[in-house]
């Protein structure tokens, strides 16, 4: 039997993710950036993909904000 996981629940799973990658980052900062993507697709008539392309978005906007420049590996 499959499991299926709501867009909700997938992102929060991609939130949960990056909080624990960036934890040398504010909470607020990672769950703000989370929004921020999922804002950037608002219009998308195809939302399979959502979680995955919002959790690269913010992966890669937060990796700037690392002081090392590194986290998120």
């Amino acid at each position: 039997m499959a499991i299926v996981r709501t867009e909700g629940s997938q992102l929060e799973y991609v939130e949960q993710d990056l909080l624990r990658l960036f934890a040398s980052l504010p909470p607020a900062t990672v769950r703000e950036e989370v929004q921020a993507g999922l804002r950037s697709f608002e219009g998308a008539r195809v939302r399979a993909f959502i979680p995955v392309l919002v959790a690269k978005r913010a992966r890669d906007h937060l990796r700037t904000l690392q002081p090392d420049g590194l986290g998120g590996r």
